[in-house]
């Protein structure tokens, strides 16, 4: 179990646990005392003009759903989708919020519902200047110098958490009033923490007694000179060049009083009132999963209802049913195994892959049993991580019926026969630098069978699978950060920047780049990009700004949707291409902080 690390005096206590404040706390809430098949009212201000993208949060026993939130539309009016039969309006509370915000006023106090079953309940609310507790963590580093020691923070500080989210937040507090050095100091024993923090997805707070959640992964001792060595700086994540870069810049930059946001400063970075995409047709539900759980991918197959994830954590399978919200689990057929990935085939199975055991492993979703499992080679140090998509998210076969995945441990492309089980594994460009400082990590497959990989720390490429050799290289600057990318239509690929808060669109064809765009909040932390063909559109997931944005490929132009609850890091964004609805499983590490949730989107176009 990690404890405390101390420098010049400072104990860094980041892996205290802390209570969440802020932006989960709701501007307005109220009761109702009866019945109802759904919820309809207005949002106004002081002023009794209409509050047009106030989030209204309904809490009860919906379809299933812990809570439903819709949007209120341009006249300040709200209107939920049904909350199923025999809702017991006991139960039920309901919240209005928008950044810049206070508390509302219950209108009217005794609401009743009409013929229809509808109840009315209006809000007022009442306008904020310090909107300190209600913004993300982006909010805060767009207030920092815009350099390349900004870009190289985000993407090595927001992998894994909101940066700076709660715990950051207090530790930055504790070093008010220090010297420049000291504070300077102080970052470098938390980067120096975090290289051990890597090996956990729990502190010492959460669970106390189950030992599966706090053993370090792949079960490493840590008293072993194994672990030593991977906490080297040139073996780790975080190696010395990113410490000198990133320690002097926090120290100099970060805030250390968060008392403080005026909403002038929020509504100037995130501009949400010219690119807002929800609507009053927007609704989202979302599904609390149990405490004790990380619930970090999703899918579905086909002619199924079903949401299928993999617990990180606690080594299983879950299997959701949307209308009830009732939660089976299957355990991994081996442990520990970290399930990491989960993709459908066009077959209907889902294939995952055991990133602590270097496996992978195919589930039936019909029968609710495991079946076939491959030993990948390397072993669990080779961290099998994604394998390679089509456009329509399923997995992707070569023309020799291979599939393809990324060894992130190993910086290599990995090729799987089915038929055989033989794996033949291939070194991709930076082997001469650390496999964890390069992180090779997502990967398609365009229609003339080839994989395009990326690499966090590195590059874009394209590997031949004919010829088993890499044919395209893509240079990115340092701290850039392409992450996991999609291919769309006519093999264009869509490449999120994680340090760069930009999409990149490059079309594989032509052999150029066709455009380099900038997120709405260019410090979201972008982490990948999913392809939706009906919409002729790219979904863009985040890790730092509590929303998630939208790409329309014909208008190039963005636009954003707050997300019901945060912090909200989303490692991707299942389509569902049954219903054109969107999953955002919550995946925050330590889990202790922010157990997991999984949301469902209606975008309401």
């Amino acid at each position: 179990m990690l404890g405390t690390i101390s420098r010049t005096g400072i104990a860094l206590v980041l892996a205290a646990p802390l209570v969440t404040a802020g932006a989960g706390v709701p501007a307005a809430a109220q009761a109702l005392d009866q019945d109802v098949a759904r919820l309809t009212g207005t949002v106004l201000d002081t002023q009794g003009e209409p509050v047009a993208g106030a989030m209204v949060t309904v809490r009860c026993d919906c379809l299933g759903a812990s809570e439903i939130s819709v949007f209120t539309d341009a006249a300040g009016r709200y209107r939920t989708p049904e909350l199923g039969p025999g809702i017991g309006a006991a139960g039920i509370t309901i919240t209005s919020r928008k950044v810049g915000y206070e508390s509302g006023e219950q209108s009217p106090s005794a609401p009743s519902a009409g013929a229809d079953g509808a109840a009315e309940v209006d809000f007022t609310l009442t306008p904020l200047d310090n909107v300190a507790d209600q913004v993300p963590g982006s909010a805060w580093i767009s207030l920092m110098p815009d350099t390349n020691a900004r870009r190289r923070m985000v993407y090595k500080c927001s992998d894994c958490h909101e940066t700076p989210g709660d715990r950051v937040k207090a530790f930055a507090s504790r070093l008010e009033g220090l010297p420049v050095d000291q504070r300077e100091d102080a970052w470098r024993g938390a980067i120096e923490f975090m290289r051990a923090a890597l090996f956990t997805m729990a502190t010492g707070s959460f669970a106390p007694t189950d030992e599966e959640v706090h053993r370090l992964r792949w079960d490493i001792d840590p008293a072993a000179e194994e672990f030593q060595v991977y906490l080297l700086p040139e073996n780790s994540r975080h190696n010395q060049d990113d410490e000198d870069i990133i320690a002097p810049f926090l120290a100099e930059h970060m805030p250390t009083d968060f008392s403080t946001y005026s909403v002038a400063d929020y509504r100037e970075a995130y501009n949400e009132g010219g690119t807002l995409g929800a609507n009053g047709n927007t609704y989202f539900k979302l599904y609390e999963m149990p405490s004790v759980s990380l619930v970090r991918e999703v899918s579905t197959v086909d002619g199924s209802r079903n949401v299928w994830g993999v617990d990180t954590l606690k080594n299983r399978l879950l299997k959701l049913d949307p209308d009830t919200g009732d939660q089976e689990w299957y355990d991994t057929p081996t442990r520990p195994a970290g399930p990491h990935s989960i993709w459908p085939d066009t077959d209907g199975n889902l294939w995952v892959t055991l990133e602590e055991s270097g496996e992978l492993a195919i589930f039936d979703p019909r029968t609710e049993t495991w079946g076939e499992r491959y030993l990948l080679g390397a072993g669990g140090s080779g961290i099998v991580h994604d394998i390679c998509q089509d456009d329509l998210h399923n997995v992707a076969f070569d023309a020799e019926g291979r599939i393809w995945m990324t060894f992130t441990g190993l910086n290599q492309l990995g090729s799987l026969d089915p038929e055989t089980g033989e794996v033949e594994l291939y070194t991709m460009p930076l082997a001469e630098v650390a496999a964890m400082q390069t992180l090779l990590y997502g990967c398609v497959m365009t229609s003339d069978g080839n994989v395009w990989f990326s690499q966090i720390g590195g590059v874009v490429g394209e590997f031949n699978t004919e010829t088993l050799s890499v044919e395209t290289i893509l240079p990115f600057a340092e701290g850039a950060g392409p992450r996991r990318l999609a291919a769309g239509e006519n093999d264009v690929l869509y490449i999120p920047l994680f340090g760069e808060g930009q999409l990149v669109v490059y079309d594989t064809i032509a052999g150029e780049e066709l455009g380099r765009h900038d997120l709405p909040d260019t410090v979201a932390a972008p982490y990948s990009a999913t392809w939706d063909p009906e919409r002729e559109a790219v979904w863009v997931s985040s890790n730092s700004s509590d929303r998630i944005f939208r790409f329309d490929v014909a208008t190039s132009e963005f636009t954003q949707y707050p997300l019901p609850r945060g912090p909200a890091l989303l490692r991707m964004i299942l389509l569902d291409y049954q219903t054109g609805d969107l999953w955002l499983p919550y995946s925050t590490f330590p889990v202790d902080d922010n157990p997991s949730v999984l949301v469902m989107m209606h975008p309401g176009d």
